[in-house]
Protein backbone atom coordinates (compact mmCIF):
# COMPACT_ATOMS: atom_id res chain seq x y z
CA UNK A 1 0.00 0.00 0.00
CA UNK A 2 0.94 3.39 -0.35
CA UNK A 3 3.24 4.10 0.25
CA UNK A 4 3.72 7.97 1.25
CA UNK A 5 3.88 7.88 5.19
CA UNK A 6 3.04 12.05 5.30
CA UNK A 7 -0.47 12.25 5.28
CA UNK A 8 -0.65 9.26 8.02
CA UNK A 9 1.88 10.79 10.22
CA UNK A 10 -1.23 13.57 10.75
CA UNK A 11 -2.35 11.11 13.42
CA UNK A 12 0.70 11.22 15.02
CA UNK A 13 0.44 14.93 15.26
CA UNK A 14 -2.54 14.54 16.70
CA UNK A 15 -2.18 12.19 19.59
CA UNK A 16 -0.58 13.05 22.82
CA UNK A 17 2.33 11.20 23.79
CA UNK A 18 6.07 10.56 22.51
CA UNK A 19 8.12 8.47 20.88
CA UNK A 20 11.37 8.79 21.87
CA UNK A 21 14.46 7.98 19.82
CA UNK A 22 16.12 4.15 20.25
CA UNK A 23 19.30 4.12 21.22
CA UNK A 24 21.83 3.13 18.46
CA UNK A 25 25.82 2.56 18.66
CA UNK A 26 27.95 5.64 18.16
CA UNK A 27 29.34 6.62 14.90
CA UNK A 28 31.89 4.38 13.97
CA UNK A 29 35.97 5.39 13.98
CA UNK A 30 36.62 6.47 10.22
CA UNK A 31 38.32 4.12 8.38
CA UNK A 32 39.53 2.85 5.28
CA UNK A 33 37.11 4.17 2.68
CA UNK A 34 35.27 1.15 0.73
CA UNK A 35 35.95 -0.81 3.92
CA UNK A 36 32.57 -1.74 5.43
CA UNK A 37 33.65 -3.42 8.19
CA UNK A 38 33.10 -0.87 10.97
CA UNK A 39 29.26 -0.28 8.90
CA UNK A 40 28.52 -3.76 8.87
CA UNK A 41 28.91 -3.75 12.88
CA UNK A 42 27.24 -0.65 13.58
CA UNK A 43 23.95 -1.78 11.57
CA UNK A 44 24.18 -4.85 12.19
CA UNK A 45 23.79 -3.54 16.57
CA UNK A 46 21.43 -0.92 15.33
CA UNK A 47 18.97 -3.15 13.51
CA UNK A 48 18.74 -5.90 16.16
CA UNK A 49 18.22 -3.36 18.94
CA UNK A 50 15.35 -1.65 16.92
CA UNK A 51 13.64 -5.04 15.91
CA UNK A 52 13.26 -5.83 19.93
CA UNK A 53 11.98 -2.34 20.60
CA UNK A 54 9.15 -2.25 18.45
CA UNK A 55 8.83 -6.55 18.05
CA UNK A 56 9.45 -6.87 14.41
CA UNK A 57 10.14 -10.90 14.02
CA UNK A 58 12.08 -10.67 11.04
CA UNK A 59 14.19 -8.86 8.48
CA UNK A 60 16.29 -8.47 5.61
CA UNK A 61 18.95 -5.78 5.38
CA UNK A 62 21.22 -4.94 2.25
CA UNK A 63 23.50 -2.32 1.51
CA UNK A 64 24.62 -2.36 -2.89
CA UNK A 65 27.51 -0.68 -3.98
CA UNK A 66 27.44 -0.15 -7.81
CA UNK A 67 27.45 -3.79 -8.93
CA UNK A 68 28.27 -5.45 -5.44
CA UNK A 69 26.70 -5.98 -2.36
CA UNK A 70 28.69 -4.50 0.72
CA UNK A 71 26.21 -5.53 3.15
CA UNK A 72 24.04 -8.28 3.65
CA UNK A 73 22.15 -9.92 6.64
CA UNK A 74 19.24 -11.65 7.84
CA UNK A 75 17.91 -10.52 11.09
CA UNK A 76 15.13 -12.65 13.42
CA UNK A 77 12.85 -15.13 12.14
CA UNK A 78 11.21 -16.07 8.67
CA UNK A 79 8.82 -18.72 10.73
CA UNK A 80 9.67 -18.16 14.50
CA UNK A 81 7.33 -20.77 15.59
CA UNK A 82 10.15 -23.52 13.78
CA UNK A 83 12.70 -21.15 14.50
CA UNK A 84 13.55 -21.20 10.82
CA UNK A 85 16.13 -17.60 10.60
CA UNK A 86 15.97 -15.15 7.68
CA UNK A 87 18.34 -14.91 4.68
CA UNK A 88 19.00 -12.72 2.51
CA UNK A 89 17.05 -15.32 -0.06
CA UNK A 90 13.79 -14.82 2.46
CA UNK A 91 10.94 -13.96 -0.12
CA UNK A 92 8.37 -11.04 1.70
CA UNK A 93 5.36 -9.46 -0.55
CA UNK A 94 7.03 -6.18 -0.82
CA UNK A 95 3.61 -4.31 -2.35
CA UNK A 96 4.27 -1.29 -3.41
CA UNK A 97 7.87 -1.71 -4.26
CA UNK A 98 5.75 -3.77 -7.29
CA UNK A 99 5.37 0.22 -8.90
CA UNK A 100 9.12 0.26 -10.16
CA UNK A 101 8.56 -2.65 -12.09
CA UNK A 102 5.50 -1.75 -13.54
CA UNK A 103 7.24 1.81 -14.47
CA UNK A 104 9.88 0.08 -15.52
CA UNK A 105 7.63 -2.42 -17.71
CA UNK A 106 6.21 1.02 -19.28
CA UNK A 107 8.96 2.68 -20.38
CA UNK A 108 10.25 -0.46 -21.99
CA UNK A 109 7.35 -0.21 -23.81
CA UNK A 110 7.40 3.42 -24.64
CA UNK A 111 11.40 2.88 -25.65
CA UNK A 112 9.99 0.54 -28.17
CA UNK A 113 6.61 3.29 -29.65
CA UNK A 114 4.30 0.91 -28.21
CA UNK A 115 3.06 3.64 -25.28
CA UNK A 116 3.38 7.15 -25.48
CA UNK A 117 3.44 9.16 -21.98
CA UNK A 118 1.22 11.92 -22.87
CA UNK A 119 -1.20 10.10 -24.74
CA UNK A 120 -4.67 10.02 -23.10
CA UNK A 121 -5.27 6.73 -21.34
CA UNK A 122 -8.31 6.31 -23.30
CA UNK A 123 -5.72 5.63 -26.61
CA UNK A 124 -4.80 1.97 -25.04
CA UNK A 125 -7.85 1.64 -22.66
CA UNK A 126 -11.06 2.51 -24.79
CA UNK A 127 -13.15 0.85 -21.86
CA UNK A 128 -12.29 3.31 -19.53
CA UNK A 129 -14.47 5.56 -18.15
CA UNK A 130 -14.92 7.93 -14.81
CA UNK A 131 -17.38 10.18 -13.56
CA UNK A 132 -16.10 13.97 -13.83
CA UNK A 133 -17.22 17.06 -11.59
CA UNK A 134 -14.62 18.95 -13.39
CA UNK A 135 -15.42 20.05 -16.76
CA UNK A 136 -13.15 21.58 -19.03
CA UNK A 137 -10.31 19.09 -17.08
CA UNK A 138 -7.43 17.73 -19.08
CA UNK A 139 -7.51 13.97 -20.15
CA UNK A 140 -5.76 11.59 -18.09
CA UNK A 141 -2.38 10.32 -19.48
CA UNK A 142 -0.09 7.64 -18.98
CA UNK A 143 2.46 10.21 -17.59
CA UNK A 144 -0.14 11.39 -14.84
CA UNK A 145 -0.78 7.32 -13.85
CA UNK A 146 3.40 7.41 -13.88
CA UNK A 147 2.98 10.40 -11.25
CA UNK A 148 -0.11 9.84 -8.79
CA UNK A 149 -1.37 13.10 -11.01
CA UNK A 150 -4.85 11.31 -12.37
CA UNK A 151 -7.25 12.85 -9.95
CA UNK A 152 -8.53 8.96 -9.14
CA UNK A 153 -9.46 7.77 -6.35
CA UNK A 154 -6.49 6.55 -3.97
CA UNK A 155 -8.18 3.02 -3.43
CA UNK A 156 -10.80 -0.03 -4.24
CA UNK A 157 -11.06 -1.15 -0.16
CA UNK A 158 -13.68 -3.94 -1.07
CA UNK A 159 -11.91 -7.00 -2.35
CA UNK A 160 -8.20 -5.67 -1.92
CA UNK A 161 -6.67 -8.97 -0.35
CA UNK A 162 -8.57 -12.00 -0.55
CA UNK A 163 -7.60 -15.85 -0.22
CA UNK A 164 -8.98 -16.41 -4.48
CA UNK A 165 -9.15 -12.12 -5.68
CA UNK A 166 -10.80 -10.82 -8.36
CA UNK A 167 -8.21 -9.83 -11.68
CA UNK A 168 -7.30 -6.16 -11.33
CA UNK A 169 -8.86 -6.12 -14.52
CA UNK A 170 -11.95 -5.45 -13.09
CA UNK A 171 -10.90 -1.93 -11.77
CA UNK A 172 -12.47 -0.80 -15.05
CA UNK A 173 -15.78 -1.41 -14.42
CA UNK A 174 -15.67 -0.22 -10.55
CA UNK A 175 -14.67 3.37 -11.72
CA UNK A 176 -17.75 3.84 -14.05
CA UNK A 177 -20.07 4.67 -11.33
CA UNK A 178 -17.25 6.48 -9.43
CA UNK A 179 -16.12 9.93 -9.57
CA UNK A 180 -12.73 11.94 -10.31
CA UNK A 181 -11.21 13.03 -6.74
CA UNK A 182 -8.96 16.16 -8.19
CA UNK A 183 -9.04 17.48 -11.93
CA UNK A 184 -5.81 15.89 -13.54
CA UNK A 185 -2.87 17.74 -12.54
CA UNK A 186 -4.08 19.27 -9.60
CA UNK A 187 -1.87 17.37 -6.48
CA UNK A 188 -0.55 14.08 -6.43
CA UNK A 189 -2.83 12.09 -4.57
CA UNK A 190 -1.31 8.05 -4.82
CA UNK A 191 -3.53 6.32 -6.27
CA UNK A 192 -2.98 2.02 -6.66
CA UNK A 193 -6.09 2.18 -8.68
CA UNK A 194 -3.91 4.16 -11.24
CA UNK A 195 -1.50 1.74 -11.68
CA UNK A 196 -3.94 -0.68 -12.05
CA UNK A 197 -4.82 0.77 -15.15
CA UNK A 198 -1.03 1.41 -16.09
CA UNK A 199 -0.73 -2.82 -15.81
CA UNK A 200 -4.09 -2.55 -18.68
CA UNK A 201 -1.92 -0.31 -20.89
CA UNK A 202 0.88 -2.52 -20.68
CA UNK A 203 -1.23 -5.56 -21.82
CA UNK A 204 -2.82 -3.82 -24.32
CA UNK A 205 0.07 -2.45 -26.04
CA UNK A 206 2.02 -5.22 -25.39
CA UNK A 207 -0.57 -8.35 -26.10
CA UNK A 208 1.37 -9.81 -23.15
CA UNK A 209 -0.80 -10.53 -19.59
CA UNK A 210 1.04 -8.11 -17.28
CA UNK A 211 2.48 -10.87 -15.33
CA UNK A 212 4.07 -12.66 -17.86
CA UNK A 213 5.27 -9.18 -19.60
CA UNK A 214 7.11 -8.41 -15.94
CA UNK A 215 8.59 -12.11 -15.93
CA UNK A 216 9.96 -12.06 -19.40
CA UNK A 217 10.86 -8.73 -19.59
CA UNK A 218 12.31 -7.80 -16.22
CA UNK A 219 12.77 -11.21 -13.97
CA UNK A 220 14.38 -13.24 -16.41
CA UNK A 221 17.40 -11.10 -17.83
CA UNK A 222 17.47 -9.75 -14.30
CA UNK A 223 18.37 -13.47 -13.14
CA UNK A 224 15.40 -12.22 -10.45
CA UNK A 225 14.66 -16.25 -9.51
CA UNK A 226 13.08 -16.14 -6.16
CA UNK A 227 10.51 -13.09 -7.16
CA UNK A 228 6.90 -13.49 -8.47
CA UNK A 229 3.18 -12.51 -8.16
CA UNK A 230 1.01 -14.87 -6.02
CA UNK A 231 -2.42 -16.68 -7.63
CA UNK A 232 -2.54 -18.13 -3.67
CA UNK A 233 -1.22 -17.28 -0.33
CA UNK A 234 1.66 -19.84 0.89
CA UNK A 235 2.45 -22.16 -2.48
CA UNK A 236 6.00 -21.21 -2.95
CA UNK A 237 8.60 -21.81 -0.38
CA UNK A 238 11.38 -20.01 0.98
CA UNK A 239 8.36 -17.04 1.92
CA UNK A 240 8.71 -15.52 5.26
CA UNK A 241 5.62 -15.98 7.33
CA UNK A 242 3.38 -12.60 8.35
CA UNK A 243 2.87 -11.20 12.02
CA UNK A 244 0.69 -8.96 13.43
CA UNK A 245 2.04 -7.01 16.70
CA UNK A 246 4.25 -10.31 17.19
CA UNK A 247 1.86 -12.88 16.28
CA UNK A 248 1.50 -15.01 13.05
CA UNK A 249 -0.91 -14.00 10.86
CA UNK A 250 -2.66 -14.63 7.46
CA UNK A 251 -1.13 -12.56 4.43
CA UNK A 252 -4.38 -12.44 2.09
CA UNK A 253 -3.16 -11.98 -2.08
CA UNK A 254 -3.74 -8.54 -2.94
CA UNK A 255 -6.09 -8.20 -6.38
CA UNK A 256 -4.01 -4.98 -7.48
CA UNK A 257 -1.15 -7.42 -9.35
CA UNK A 258 0.79 -4.24 -11.23
CA UNK A 259 0.63 -2.03 -7.85
CA UNK A 260 0.64 -3.82 -4.81
CA UNK A 261 1.56 -7.82 -5.23
CA UNK A 262 5.21 -8.52 -5.85
CA UNK A 263 6.98 -11.00 -3.81
CA UNK A 264 10.85 -11.34 -4.08
CA UNK A 265 14.09 -10.79 -1.23
CA UNK A 266 16.90 -8.92 -0.57
CA UNK A 267 19.58 -9.97 -3.26
CA UNK A 268 16.99 -10.39 -6.19
CA UNK A 269 15.87 -6.44 -5.34
CA UNK A 270 19.70 -6.21 -4.99
CA UNK A 271 20.14 -7.26 -8.45
CA UNK A 272 17.10 -4.85 -9.60
CA UNK A 273 19.46 -1.70 -8.35
CA UNK A 274 22.59 -2.64 -9.78
CA UNK A 275 20.50 -2.34 -13.02
CA UNK A 276 19.51 1.32 -12.30
CA UNK A 277 22.66 2.01 -11.10
CA UNK A 278 24.23 0.71 -14.41
CA UNK A 279 21.92 2.98 -15.76
CA UNK A 280 19.75 -0.10 -17.54
CA UNK A 281 22.53 -2.10 -18.46
CA UNK A 282 22.22 -6.08 -17.21
CA UNK A 283 25.51 -7.63 -18.00
CA UNK A 284 26.15 -7.67 -22.25
CA UNK A 285 22.39 -6.19 -22.66
CA UNK A 286 19.75 -3.76 -21.20
CA UNK A 287 16.45 -4.15 -19.87
CA UNK A 288 16.38 0.06 -20.66
CA UNK A 289 18.17 2.70 -22.01
CA UNK A 290 20.79 5.08 -19.97
CA UNK A 291 18.70 7.94 -20.73
CA UNK A 292 14.97 6.65 -19.83
CA UNK A 293 16.52 5.39 -16.63
CA UNK A 294 17.52 9.02 -16.06
CA UNK A 295 14.43 10.66 -17.41
CA UNK A 296 12.50 8.19 -14.62
CA UNK A 297 14.60 10.60 -11.84
CA UNK A 298 13.86 14.07 -13.14
CA UNK A 299 10.88 15.72 -11.23
CA UNK A 300 7.82 15.71 -13.36
CA UNK A 301 5.40 18.09 -10.79
CA UNK A 302 7.22 21.45 -10.66
CA UNK A 303 4.43 23.44 -11.93
CA UNK A 304 1.72 21.53 -9.41
CA UNK A 305 1.20 23.88 -6.91
CA UNK A 306 -0.71 22.28 -4.29
CA UNK A 307 2.34 19.92 -4.32
CA UNK A 308 4.46 22.36 -2.86
CA UNK A 309 8.22 21.24 -2.05
CA UNK A 310 6.88 17.30 -2.32
CA UNK A 311 8.45 16.03 -5.58
CA UNK A 312 8.15 12.67 -8.20
CA UNK A 313 9.95 11.61 -10.71
CA UNK A 314 8.13 8.58 -12.63
CA UNK A 315 6.73 6.40 -10.03
CA UNK A 316 10.33 6.90 -7.99
CA UNK A 317 9.44 9.35 -5.30
CA UNK A 318 12.35 11.85 -4.61
CA UNK A 319 14.09 13.82 -1.86
CA UNK A 320 15.00 12.80 1.64
CA UNK A 321 16.41 16.03 3.78
CA UNK A 322 18.55 13.42 5.35
CA UNK A 323 19.93 12.08 2.69
CA UNK A 324 19.58 15.67 0.17
CA UNK A 325 23.13 16.55 0.91
CA UNK A 326 24.55 13.66 -1.09
CA UNK A 327 22.70 14.66 -4.14
CA UNK A 328 19.43 13.07 -5.52
CA UNK A 329 17.50 10.68 -3.34
CA UNK A 330 14.85 8.35 -5.43
CA UNK A 331 12.83 6.12 -3.24
CA UNK A 332 9.70 3.88 -2.92
CA UNK A 333 8.00 2.06 0.25
CA UNK A 334 5.36 -0.82 0.91
CA UNK A 335 3.08 -1.62 3.26
CA UNK A 336 1.19 -5.09 2.52
CA UNK A 337 -0.97 -6.44 5.70
CA UNK A 338 1.87 -7.16 7.49
CA UNK A 339 5.06 -6.86 5.83
CA UNK A 340 6.93 -3.65 5.07
CA UNK A 341 9.73 -2.75 2.85
CA UNK A 342 11.82 0.21 1.98
CA UNK A 343 14.12 0.65 -1.47
CA UNK A 344 16.65 3.85 -0.94
CA UNK A 345 18.76 4.81 -3.82
CA UNK A 346 21.81 7.78 -4.25
CA UNK A 347 22.14 7.57 -7.79
CA UNK A 348 25.17 9.80 -8.31
CA UNK A 349 26.56 7.63 -5.69
CA UNK A 350 25.40 4.03 -6.72
CA UNK A 351 24.24 3.25 -3.21
CA UNK A 352 21.18 1.46 -3.06
CA UNK A 353 19.69 0.61 0.44
CA UNK A 354 17.27 -2.32 0.90
CA UNK A 355 15.25 -3.55 3.93
CA UNK A 356 12.75 -5.80 4.26
CA UNK A 357 10.82 -7.06 7.08
CA UNK A 358 8.03 -9.94 7.65
CA UNK A 359 5.94 -7.76 10.91
CA UNK A 360 3.34 -4.54 10.42
CA UNK A 361 5.70 -2.84 13.13
CA UNK A 362 8.10 -2.77 10.65
CA UNK A 363 7.79 0.52 9.51
CA UNK A 364 8.74 1.67 12.17
CA UNK A 365 12.30 0.86 11.47
CA UNK A 366 12.46 0.41 7.45
CA UNK A 367 13.22 3.98 6.58
CA UNK A 368 15.62 4.40 9.53
CA UNK A 369 17.24 1.72 8.60
CA UNK A 370 18.27 2.53 5.13
CA UNK A 371 19.04 6.35 5.45
CA UNK A 372 21.41 5.44 8.23
CA UNK A 373 22.82 2.79 6.50
CA UNK A 374 23.54 5.23 3.39
CA UNK A 375 25.00 7.87 5.79
CA UNK A 376 27.34 5.65 6.89
CA UNK A 377 28.24 4.63 3.36
CA UNK A 378 28.43 7.54 2.04
CA UNK A 379 31.36 8.36 4.55
CA UNK A 380 32.59 4.86 3.68
CA UNK A 381 32.76 5.18 0.14
CA UNK A 382 33.26 9.04 -0.85
CA UNK A 383 34.29 10.26 2.38
CA UNK A 384 30.94 12.67 2.76
CA UNK A 385 29.99 12.96 6.36
CA UNK A 386 26.29 14.63 6.85
CA UNK A 387 26.48 18.38 7.95
CA UNK A 388 25.34 19.78 11.21
CA UNK A 389 21.70 19.83 12.18
CA UNK A 390 20.21 22.99 11.08
CA UNK A 391 18.56 24.76 14.39
CA UNK A 392 14.92 26.38 14.36
CA UNK A 393 14.54 29.75 16.09
CA UNK A 394 11.49 30.00 18.31
CA UNK A 395 9.52 32.75 17.87
CA UNK A 396 6.82 35.13 19.06
CA UNK A 397 4.02 35.83 16.45
CA UNK A 398 1.62 39.14 17.10
CA UNK A 399 -2.18 38.84 17.78
CA UNK A 400 -2.51 39.68 13.92
CA UNK A 401 0.26 37.23 12.52
CA UNK A 402 -1.18 34.20 14.57
CA UNK A 403 -4.31 35.06 13.29
CA UNK A 404 -3.16 34.41 9.72
CA UNK A 405 -2.70 30.97 10.95
CA UNK A 406 -6.64 30.63 12.27
CA UNK A 407 -9.07 28.56 10.62
CA UNK A 408 -11.21 25.01 10.83
CA UNK A 409 -9.93 22.53 8.32
CA UNK A 410 -11.08 18.85 6.95
CA UNK A 411 -8.32 16.06 7.36
CA UNK A 412 -9.71 12.55 7.52
CA UNK A 413 -9.23 12.30 11.42
CA UNK A 414 -11.96 14.74 11.45
CA UNK A 415 -12.20 18.23 11.70
CA UNK A 416 -9.10 20.46 12.93
CA UNK A 417 -9.66 23.89 14.51
CA UNK A 418 -6.73 26.48 14.90
CA UNK A 419 -7.42 29.31 17.22
CA UNK A 420 -5.51 32.25 18.25
CA UNK A 421 -5.54 33.52 21.94
CA UNK A 422 -3.53 36.85 22.84
CA UNK A 423 -0.74 35.41 19.90
CA UNK A 424 -0.79 31.46 21.08
CA UNK A 425 -2.00 29.03 18.79
CA UNK A 426 -3.58 25.85 19.66
CA UNK A 427 -4.49 22.85 17.32
CA UNK A 428 -7.49 21.32 18.40
CA UNK A 429 -8.70 17.78 17.01
CA UNK A 430 -9.88 14.53 18.35
CA UNK A 431 -10.55 15.59 21.49
CA UNK A 432 -6.81 16.54 21.40
CA UNK A 433 -5.36 19.91 22.26
CA UNK A 434 -2.25 21.13 20.80
CA UNK A 435 0.30 23.82 21.87
CA UNK A 436 1.68 25.10 18.33
CA UNK A 437 5.40 26.36 19.24
CA UNK A 438 6.13 28.72 15.74
CA UNK A 439 9.21 28.69 14.26
CA UNK A 440 11.05 31.64 12.42
CA UNK A 441 10.17 29.68 8.84
CA UNK A 442 6.48 29.80 9.62
CA UNK A 443 6.23 26.29 10.72
CA UNK A 444 4.93 25.16 14.29
CA UNK A 445 6.02 22.09 16.21
CA UNK A 446 3.28 20.99 18.33
CA UNK A 447 3.26 20.89 22.40
CA UNK A 448 0.58 18.64 24.70
CA UNK A 449 0.37 19.83 28.04
CA UNK A 450 -0.57 16.28 30.25
CA UNK A 451 -3.09 17.03 32.45
CA UNK A 452 -2.68 20.80 31.40
CA UNK A 453 0.42 21.32 33.16
CA UNK A 454 3.66 18.82 31.90
CA UNK A 455 4.87 19.43 28.13
CA UNK A 456 5.57 16.61 25.97
CA UNK A 457 6.64 17.49 21.92
CA UNK A 458 4.59 15.17 19.86
CA UNK A 459 7.40 13.51 17.57
CA UNK A 460 8.56 10.38 15.66
CA UNK A 461 12.08 10.07 15.21
CA UNK A 462 11.54 12.70 12.04
CA UNK A 463 9.95 15.93 13.37
CA UNK A 464 6.74 16.57 12.40
CA UNK A 465 5.32 20.06 11.79
CA UNK A 466 2.72 21.69 10.70
CA UNK A 467 1.35 25.03 9.10
CA UNK A 468 -1.13 27.02 7.52
CA UNK A 469 -0.80 27.86 3.36
CA UNK A 470 -2.44 29.59 0.38
CA UNK A 471 -2.25 27.50 -2.21
CA UNK A 472 -4.57 29.04 -5.30
CA UNK A 473 -8.19 30.17 -3.52
CA UNK A 474 -7.63 27.09 -1.00
CA UNK A 475 -6.32 27.84 2.41
CA UNK A 476 -4.81 24.02 3.23
CA UNK A 477 -3.69 22.60 6.59
CA UNK A 478 0.61 21.24 6.09
CA UNK A 479 2.31 18.23 7.51
CA UNK A 480 5.93 18.44 7.10
CA UNK A 481 8.18 15.67 7.86
CA UNK A 482 11.73 14.91 7.17
CA UNK A 483 11.78 18.78 5.36
CA UNK A 484 9.12 17.35 2.74
CA UNK A 485 5.71 18.95 2.80
CA UNK A 486 2.41 17.60 1.75
CA UNK A 487 -1.51 18.68 2.75
CA UNK A 488 -3.51 17.29 5.08
CA UNK A 489 -6.42 18.86 4.99
CA UNK A 490 -8.44 22.12 3.66
CA UNK A 491 -10.64 24.73 5.46
CA UNK A 492 -13.99 24.85 5.30
CA UNK A 493 -17.41 26.33 5.89
CA UNK A 494 -19.02 25.02 9.05
CA UNK A 495 -22.31 27.49 8.16
CA UNK A 496 -23.24 24.82 4.58
CA UNK A 497 -27.09 23.57 5.74
CA UNK A 498 -27.27 19.98 5.56
CA UNK A 499 -30.99 19.02 3.93
CA UNK A 500 -33.53 17.03 5.90
CA UNK A 501 -32.61 13.99 4.01
CA UNK A 502 -29.10 13.60 5.47
CA UNK A 503 -29.84 14.89 8.68
CA UNK A 504 -32.42 12.21 9.01
CA UNK A 505 -29.23 9.44 7.70
CA UNK A 506 -27.19 10.14 10.93
CA UNK A 507 -27.61 6.90 13.26
CA UNK A 508 -25.57 3.53 13.32
CA UNK A 509 -24.56 1.46 10.45
CA UNK A 510 -23.26 -2.22 9.78
CA UNK A 511 -21.69 -3.44 6.71
CA UNK A 512 -23.55 -5.93 4.95
CA UNK A 513 -22.42 -9.11 4.84
CA UNK A 514 -20.50 -10.25 1.80
CA UNK A 515 -18.37 -13.51 1.21
CA UNK A 516 -15.02 -11.65 1.29
CA UNK A 517 -11.91 -13.01 3.35
CA UNK A 518 -10.82 -9.95 4.34
CA UNK A 519 -12.16 -6.48 5.49
CA UNK A 520 -10.76 -3.41 5.34
CA UNK A 521 -12.67 -1.60 7.77
CA UNK A 522 -14.54 -3.09 11.20
CA UNK A 523 -18.43 -3.46 10.43
CA UNK A 524 -19.80 0.29 12.29
CA UNK A 525 -20.15 3.26 10.29
CA UNK A 526 -21.64 5.94 12.31
CA UNK A 527 -23.39 9.09 10.62
CA UNK A 528 -23.76 12.04 12.84
CA UNK A 529 -24.16 15.79 12.93
CA UNK A 530 -22.59 18.10 15.31
CA UNK A 531 -21.11 21.25 15.78
CA UNK A 532 -22.99 22.08 11.78
CA UNK A 533 -20.57 19.66 10.36
CA UNK A 534 -21.83 15.75 8.69
CA UNK A 535 -19.51 13.26 9.71
CA UNK A 536 -18.77 9.02 9.32
CA UNK A 537 -16.61 7.47 11.47
CA UNK A 538 -15.06 4.50 10.41
CA UNK A 539 -12.49 2.24 12.14
CA UNK A 540 -9.76 -0.01 11.40
CA UNK A 541 -7.02 -2.35 12.48
CA UNK A 542 -5.34 -2.57 9.13
CA UNK A 543 -2.62 -0.19 7.99
CA UNK A 544 -2.60 1.64 10.62
CA UNK A 545 -5.51 3.34 9.69
CA UNK A 546 -7.09 3.99 12.98
CA UNK A 547 -10.60 6.05 13.40
CA UNK A 548 -11.15 8.15 10.22
CA UNK A 549 -13.85 10.79 10.67
CA UNK A 550 -15.34 11.53 7.28
CA UNK A 551 -16.55 15.40 6.94
CA UNK A 552 -19.17 15.32 4.45
CA UNK A 553 -20.52 17.39 2.10
CA UNK A 554 -23.38 16.50 0.49
CA UNK A 555 -24.25 17.22 -2.97
CA UNK A 556 -27.75 16.52 -3.89
CA UNK A 557 -29.54 13.40 -2.37
CA UNK A 558 -27.49 10.54 -2.93
CA UNK A 559 -23.95 11.50 -2.72
CA UNK A 560 -21.43 13.16 -0.45
CA UNK A 561 -17.72 13.89 -0.74
CA UNK A 562 -15.49 13.33 1.76
CA UNK A 563 -13.58 16.71 2.52
CA UNK A 564 -10.29 17.14 2.99
CA UNK A 565 -7.45 17.12 -0.06
CA UNK A 566 -4.53 14.67 -0.19
CA UNK A 567 -5.37 10.54 -0.06
CA UNK A 568 -8.56 9.56 0.19
CA UNK A 569 -9.96 12.92 -0.07
CA UNK A 570 -12.44 14.24 -1.69
CA UNK A 571 -13.69 10.82 -2.41
CA UNK A 572 -17.97 10.06 -2.43
CA UNK A 573 -20.03 8.22 -0.25
CA UNK A 574 -22.79 6.73 -2.15
CA UNK A 575 -26.57 6.28 -1.34
CA UNK A 576 -27.51 3.00 -2.38
CA UNK A 577 -31.14 1.29 -2.82
CA UNK A 578 -30.21 -2.83 -1.79
CA UNK A 579 -33.01 -5.10 -1.43
CA UNK A 580 -35.42 -2.47 -1.59
CA UNK A 581 -33.80 -0.55 1.90
CA UNK A 582 -31.23 2.20 1.53
CA UNK A 583 -27.32 1.87 2.04
CA UNK A 584 -24.21 3.49 1.85
CA UNK A 585 -21.43 2.71 0.11
CA UNK A 586 -17.75 3.96 0.34
CA UNK A 587 -14.91 2.55 -0.89
CA UNK A 588 -16.78 -0.93 -2.99
CA UNK A 589 -18.41 -1.71 0.86
CA UNK A 590 -22.52 -1.27 2.05
CA UNK A 591 -23.61 -0.35 4.98
CA UNK A 592 -27.38 -0.47 5.87
CA UNK A 593 -28.56 1.42 9.09
CA UNK A 594 -29.53 -0.38 12.21
CA UNK A 595 -30.83 2.64 14.36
Amino acid sequence: MRESRLAALLATLLLAGTVSCASVPPHPAPGVRGAYGPLAHTMSASVDRLMRRYDVVGATVVLVDDQEIAYARGFGYADRERLAPTTTDTVYTVSSLTKLFTATAVMQLVEEGKVDLDAPVSRYLPEFQIKNRFPGSDPITVRMLMTHHSGLPSDWGYGLFCKAPMSFRSIVDYLKDNYLSYPPNYILNYSNIGVDLLGLVIEKASGMEYKDFVEERLFDPLGMTRSWFPTAAGVRPGVSRSYHRGREATEFVPRDLPSTSLYTSGRDLARFAMSMHARGRVGEGRILRAETVESMWVPQNDSVPMDLNRRIGLMWQLGRQKLDYSGRVCFHHGLSLYHRSTLVMLPDHRLTAIVLTNSDTGDKITERVADEMLRLALEVKEGIRPPAPVSRKVVRLSAEEAGRYTGTFATLKGVARITENAGRLELKISGVTLNLIPAEDGYFSAEYRFLGLFPLAISDLDEARTTVKTVGSTRVLVLERDGISAVVGEEIDTRRKISSKWLKRTGHYRLVPAEDDFRLFDDILEIEYRDGILSGKLSSDKFDIGTLNLILEPLGDTEALIRGIGRSGRETLFVKTVDGREALQYSGYLFRKER
